[in-house]
């Protein structure tokens, strides 16, 4: 088995603990609850120790699984084997932006959240909407949602959120 064994360690989702004076996780799409660790390791890799910074989903791991056993894949939307980057190759996935939908925890909150490598917008259907810039704000204090100066930024992160959303059928 230690020949052919892929070991994955991962978790389904952040917890605050204490960033943003906030417990928990739930409506909050903050990195600490989104950007989770997920470590493979395969006896095949041919990069030990390598760090890949591709976009990637959770529910990759299930064409990643399927790859692995010889068997294919269904068409699922937005999902696909990162077998490759597992494995320590350097396979691009092709997203330059990732995507979530958040819908309720205890009470109902509609949110739905796009990233890019250096922006972060949410709409908050009942609340504010949230635009930070990862790259000098990376621990999304300052909120740029609405100003002049971001505006461009911000209508493009729209027109994301909006392409995800149409390809995956959200309403």
């Amino acid at each position: 088995l230690e020949d052919n064994t892929l070991v994955v360690f991962t978790t389904d989702h952040g917890d605050m603990m204490g960033a943003h004076r906030l417990i928990e996780k739930g409506p909050f799409t903050y990195e600490q609850c989104y950007r989770l660790p997920l470590v493979a390791a395969h006896p095949q890799c041919q990069a030990p120790g390598s760090v890949c910074d591709e976009f990637v989903y959770l529910h990759d791991l299930y064409p990643t699984f399927l790859e692995m056993a010889g068997r294919p894949a269904p068409a699922v939307p937005d999902s696909a084997s990162i077998l490759g980057n597992v494995l320590g190759r350097r396979q691009p996935t092709g997203r330059d932006s990732i995507y979530s939908a958040f819908y309720a925890q205890i009470f109902p909150y509609e949110q739905r959240m796009v990233r890019t490598r250096t922006h972060k917008l949410v709409y908050n259907r009942s609340d504010i909407g949230e635009l930070y810039d990862l790259a000098h704000d990376p621990w999304e204090l300052r909120n740029l949602i609405d100003l002049r100066e971001t505006r461009s930024v911000q209508d493009e992160l729209l027109e994301r959120m909006r392409a995800h959303m149409v390809a995956l059928g959200d309403p």
